[in-house]
């Protein structure tokens, strides 16, 4: 049975945290494991999207402006929501990690 998993992070610039996603998706088995990585940032064509992009990677950016800014948690429990609803068939796994 296939896993789907999504990741959440801030941003995908080149840090620790990132380096780990970009490591996950690297050598996650493709053939058993279906991979999204939900990122509270904008896009930035940035090192490490560029690596998921090229292992086609599905990335879902919520464009969070600097600070705190409340109504992207909310957008963001949202699209985890949503993302599990359309797994109830299958078995999924969420991971959170933060950035700085």
């Amino acid at each position: 049975m296939s896993s789907k998993v999504l990741i959440a992070i801030s941003d995908l610039e080149l840090a620790g945290a990132q380096k780990v996603v970009a490591h996950l998706a690297a050598n996650m088995d493709k053939t058993q494991n279906q991979l999204g990585v939900l990122v509270l940032s904008e896009a930035r064509d940035t090192i490490i999207e560029r690596q998921l992009r090229q292992q086609n990677i599905q990335m879902y950016f919520l464009n969070k402006p600097a600070g705190l800014h409340l109504p992207t948690f909310r957008k963001a429990a949202q699209f985890v929501k949503e993302f599990a609803l359309k797994l109830r068939r299958i078995n999924y796994e969420i991971c959170i990690g933060s950035g700085n």
